[in-house]
């Protein structure tokens, strides 16, 4: 894959779009948001600032006491991208214990 200007200024752009809204106190956008960034970071190649993202998706959907699993699911699949099998594994698993049961009634 190429790496082309609008992809970085896009990748800027949710930075600072994420960066404000969590300063604002709009952790649900924000969140949101996080998962746009994670594809836009693993279109351009950078696994591990997809993999960070991730995390603070996680990280701040537990801190809001909002459900995890569907961050936990996008942090799986960043593993998983970028190869970290067994991690991705975990996350996965991770997901399934920390769902919701609404969260599990939708599944099925």
């Amino acid at each position: 894959m190429i790496a082309d200007g609008k992809r970085f200024v896009r990748v800027a752009r949710l930075r600072g779009r994420i960066a404000t809204l969590a300063r604002g106190g709009c952790d649900d956008l924000a969140v949101d948001l996080l998962g746009d960034l994670v594809g836009a970071d693993l279109e351009l190649g950078l696994p591990a600032d997809a993999l960070l993202r991730a995390r603070q998706a996680a990280q701040l959907a537990a801190g809001r006491g909002e459900p995890v699993a569907g961050p936990l699911i996008v942090l799986a699949a960043t593993l998983l991208a970028a190869g970290a099998f067994g991690a991705a594994i975990d996350a996965a698993a991770e997901a399934i214990a920390q769902a919701a049961p609404a969260e599990h009634a939708a599944s099925r």
